[in-house]
């Protein structure tokens, strides 16, 4: 499908034809070559037989997102009114390479990946995903418009630059998906969780103005729980302000972070759970005093939050301090387990548990 850049037409209507193989059945793959313009949503409506292929991409996995040349590869661009969708992937099973999402900062969301609940159960597997000025780029799920979730989704590369956020959880019922090397770039929200379910994400790379690697919203669906699990974290931030997790849900869910290199420690809170959330945290390089904020669930019933530290190495100060002052002062309501740590100097810390 050649696109003709910068020629100022609509591409809205060829781009819904070629997606739609209720429309073109003997078309079972779509190549993307060049620059289109998209005024409206388009939709990949159920098919397990579509695949995707995308000339070249905007982003040079090799030298990171500050390579980006935005003129190259195939990209379709958000002429349309602010706040819409660009694609829907509705009970799709699709696989392949898209072209880069650019929302031109006005797209709500990039990418859709819902269901009606009248259609079977679908896996999308995407080989590469580029997403850039959307304020989510993708969403998983769509709750209150009679709709479920995508029920296996996967990534194997993503790439996301000036988004508000860059993977929201919707879905209301639980849910497999896997991110697998994720370069993020000015990204506020890496994953927000607004639902229960369970996620991986393996090699995430975060760089300039990211503040936050998993959010887990308030307005999580009653009574559903959670399982994530982060692996090789790399966060090379400016602003110092990085946090791993940020949770606002007295929810039980259960958090593996595994690997953790910080280019500039933070001096704030890097892991702020709510109880009775389990939080395991596995080779962090750097956890100065504070690093974890355990809140009591302020609920009347007793809920213990559960952290444990392990095969970390833990500042001076927090050596000096017994470990305990790795919790704030706010924390309550917790068990901090500390397992094989070390200190600066390569020493082991002593095991030890500590109970508020």
């Amino acid at each position: 499908m050649p696109g003709y850049a910068d020629d100022g037409k609509d591409d809205t209507a060829a781009l819904g034809w070629c997606l739609n193989p209720n429309e073109v059945t003997h078309r079972s793959a779509v190549y993307f070559e060049g620059h289109f313009r998209l005024s409206g949503t388009i939709t990949t409506y159920e098919n397990h037989g579509l695949n995707l292929y995308s000339a070249g991409r905007i982003l040079n996995w090799q030298q990171g997102p500050r390579s980006s040349q935005r003129g190259a590869g195939s990209v379709i661009r958000w002429d349309g009114e602010p706040g819409g969708v660009m694609w829907t992937y509705k009970g799709a099973g699709v696989s392949g390479h898209l072209p880069t999402l650019n929302g031109m900062k006005k797209a709500a969301i990039g990418l859709l990946v819902t269901r009606d609940k009248a259609l079977n159960p679908t896996k999308s597997a995407i080989d590469s995903f580029t997403g850039l000025g959307l304020k989510t780029a993708i969403q998983l799920g769509r709750r209150g418009v009679g709709e479920l979730g995508c029920d296996n989704f996967y990534s194997q590369n993503t790439y996301l630059e000036e988004c508000e956020v860059g993977v929201r959880f919707n879905t209301p019922q639980s849910m497999d998906h896997h991110f697998d090397v994720i370069y993020a770039n000015d990204v506020k929200v890496l994953f927000r969780v607004d639902s229960g379910g369970r996620f991986s994400a393996d090699s995430i790379t975060v760089i300039e103005r990211t503040k936050t690697i998993l959010s887990i919203g308030e307005g999580m669906i009653g009574g559903n729980n959670g399982s994530f699990w982060l692996k090789c974290i790399k966060a090379d931030t400016p602003t110092k302000e990085v946090r791993i997790v940020d949770m606002d849900a007295s929810k039980h869910v259960v958090i593996n972070i595994d690997g953790v290199q910080v280019a500039s420690p933070a001096k704030v809170i890097v892991y702020r759970i709510i109880a009775p959330a389990v939080l395991t945290v596995r080779d962090h390089n750097y956890l100065r005093p504070g690093a974890i904020e355990a809140l009591p669930s302020g609920k009347d019933e007793r809920q213990v939050a559960n952290v444990l530290v392990e095969r970390c190495l833990l500042g001076a100060n927090v050596v000096k301090g017994g470990c305990e002052n790795l919790l704030t002062d706010a924390s309550d309501e917790c068990v901090l387990s500390i397992r094989d740590c070390y200190d600066v100097q390569g020493r082991p810390v002593p095991d030890k548990t500590i109970v508020r």
